[in-house]
């Protein structure tokens, strides 16, 4: 059984690697999709620049704070994917 999980687990990567081959861009089309619905979310926030690289931004009642040198944000999205959340986006 465990090798069955095995033998599935390689084809699955090796599918995976060509698919990742075609691609035309550094980033896969999933990240760029990702980045541009940031982006159109970004839209609707408010800025207040801190201090040292770090921005407080306000969308409706929530308030995230962005740290760029640290690429940290406390909504953590920024931490889980590795793409700027949209409080990142509207930081920088």
């Amino acid at each position: 059984m465990l090798e069955d999980i095995r033998i599935k687990v390689m084809k699955r990567l090796k599918k995976l690697k060509e698919e990742g081959k075609k691609w035309t861009k550094e980033y896969s089309p999933y990240s760029m999709d990702l980045y541009h619905d940031f982006r159109m979310i970004a839209q609707g926030c408010q800025v207040v620049a801190n201090v040292d690289l770090r921005y407080e931004v306000a969308e409706g009642i929530d308030r995230h704070v962005v740290n760029l040198a640290k690429k940290k944000c406390t909504c953590r999205t920024w931490d889980l994917n590795g793409i700027p959340c949209p409080y990142a986006i509207k930081a920088l």
